[in-house]
């Protein structure tokens, strides 16, 4: 029990990290205008913030089947 509660708490705030990312990423890019490297590091901030949104999911769902699988 207490191990899933830590875990998905880690998980969780590793999602809000990244919706932080993807929204701050999508800011720069809107408001890079004509400055390709501005546009270009929110592309790049919104890509890494997918893969680890991506990474969180996967390590939750693993977590969660191994532990219920067990009990």
């Amino acid at each position: 029990g207490v191990i899933v509660a830590v875990t998905n708490n880690l998980l969780s705030y590793a999602g809000y990290v990244s919706l932080g990312v993807i929204l701050m990423g999508a800011l720069m890019y809107v408001f890079g205008g004509v400055n390709e490297e501005a546009k270009a590091k929110g592309k790049e901030a919104i890509k890494v913030a997918l893969a680890g949104a991506i990474i969180a999911w996967s390590g939750w769902i693993i977590v969660n089947f191994i532990l219920d699988n067990l009990g």
